[in-house]
């Protein structure tokens, strides 16, 4: 099968074509049970015949999954008849029962950029996300996906911390000695709670051309977690490219699937744009990898004695009043050097030996509208 390419066609027919432990992770969101239309060649289904619509899908996606791979089920469940419906929960249960795949994780989904709900229910702002796995020794990339220490946390870990050792026989805990923690240079581990933003902040080119897009907070997470460069994906329900874009970025193989051809152009634009920022990213990268040449500030109104010039000549220096001084970097330079360099560009167009000649009190200018600010130890200061 050829790889970085979308394959138009019903997904459970083509992925009959994926040979067996080929793939190292399946990540999707397909259409949910009678909430979106996608156009009139993309059937929706109800709650009532989902879950038989979609296992034989899961049973191909266990057959072709590596044995350390993964299956991530982004779906979400709906309210009839005032009651939130069961089919989500059942299907999962199907799934771990009529496939090779079991449960290894749930995520919740906490949308960042929800509308609101109307009635008298709650905002529902979050969706479900299932971790399928064919073993529980699977392939996971932690340092990947670590997260910054709140700050709370790094001033407790600089006291031992105590935790619960025990539970006495009438059912009270008692605490143990406290223990130093260390935390993870590369930041802690994130919770099964995601707080990924939702497509409806996406802007550009393809936002909005597609009913319910991905946002690549998603299967980025996720990408980055569960492979390596190299691997290879598989999204049966591809939309508008989300995952073929993230791929693309990261270094992964794709592959996709989708009914509906007229989703072609959007996954073209969309991987080419990725081309597009991986690029900017690798330039960004040599641009923040030089680092920036120091300049010292202009010095203005500086006096100059010599022992081989009369006090005219002197005065002619003096008036030059540092216009004709150079950004000289800092870096490789010692005080000294720099004092040298200035003395020179001083007393070039007048042909004085810059030995002779010593600086006192520069005055350094600010760029700034308040006043220049004098400090006769400037150079000292350096």
């Amino acid at each position: 099968m050829e790889l970085n390419k979308t394959y138009f066609g019903d997904s459970i027919e083509l992925i009959k074509t994926v040979p067996d432990n080929y793939l190292n992770l399946v990540v999707t969101s397909p259409p949910y049970a009678d909430v979106k239309n996608y156009g009139k060649n993309v059937s929706c289904f109800s709650p009532r015949n989902y879950n038989n619509w979609f296992l034989p899908l899961a049973k191909e996606i266990g057959r072709s999954l590596k044995e350390d791979g993964s299956f991530i089920l982004n779906i979400n469940d709906k309210v009839i008849g005032g009651f939130r419906d069961l089919y989500v929960y059942e299907l999962v249960i199907r799934i771990c029962e009529e496939t090779d795949l079991k449960l290894y994780e749930r995520y919740i989904w906490w949308k960042k950029n929800a509308l609101p709900s109307s009635g008298n229910r709650l905002n529902d702002w979050m969706e479900y996300i299932f971790h399928f796995t064919k073993s529980p020794k699977i392939k996971t990339r932690v340092d990947n996906i670590r997260e910054p220490y709140a700050d709370s946390t790094i001033k407790r870990y600089k006291s031992p911390v105590a935790f619960n050792e025990k539970v006495d026989e009438n059912g009270l805990t008692t605490t143990g000695d406290g223990k130093m923690v260390t935390e993870n240079p590369l930041g802690k581990k994130p919770s099964t709670v995601f707080r990924f933003n939702n497509a409806g902040v996406l802007k550009g080119e393809t936002a909005g051309k597609h009913p319910a897009p991905f946002h690549p907070d998603l299967p980025e997470f996720f990408i980055k977690f569960l492979t390596d460069p190299g691997d290879i994906v598989l999204d049966p329900f591809m939309g508008s490219g989300t995952v073929a874009e993230v791929c693309k970025k990261y270094d992964r193989n794709w592959i996709g699937f989708e009914l509906n051809e007229s989703y072609g152009e959007l996954i073209d634009i969309r991987v080419k744009k990725s081309v597009k920022d991986e690029e900017f990213v690798k330039a960004e990268l040599i641009r923040l990898s030089t680092p920036p040449t120091p300049k010292i500030p202009k010095v203005k109104n500086v006096e100059i004695e010599t022992d081989e010039t009369d006090d005219e000549d002197d005065s002619v220096l003096n008036e030059m009043n540092g216009s004709n001084v150079p950004d000289i970097p800092l870096k490789d330079h010692t005080i000294d050097e720099i004092k040298e360099e200035y003395k020179e560009q001083y007393l070039k167009e007048v042909q004085i030996d810059p030995s002779k000649v010593i600086i006192k009190e520069p005055v350094m200018i600010k760029e700034s509208k308040s006043e220049p600010v004098v400090d006769p130890d400037w150079f000292d200061k350096l």
